[in-house]
């Protein structure tokens, strides 16, 4: 997770400086167990102030998908 944030700080808004969001822990509990991340985010550019999850999902070759995605991916109905 360290690894994630000093590379990726944009993670983590001003608004959660000094205290870990869950954002890093996801990506790096995905990245550990070759999980799947669901969010329901866009990506960003990282010149935003803050990145998203799939932003970092991507450059860090962790599958991340939207829950929709998750759902249809599932088979679940409803």
């Amino acid at each position: 997770m360290r690894d994630i944030l000093s590379k990726y700080p944009k993670l983590i808004s001003d608004k959660t400086a000094g205290t870990f969001g869950a954002d890093p822990h996801v990506i790096a509990v995905a990245q550990v167990n070759g999980f799947v991340v669901v969010a329901n985010e866009n990506k960003k550019t990282f010149q935003a102030k803050k990145l998203g999850i799939p932003d970092v999902c991507e450059v860090l070759n962790v599958r991340c998908i939207k829950f929709l995605e998750f759902l249809q991916e599932q088979k679940w109905e409803f």
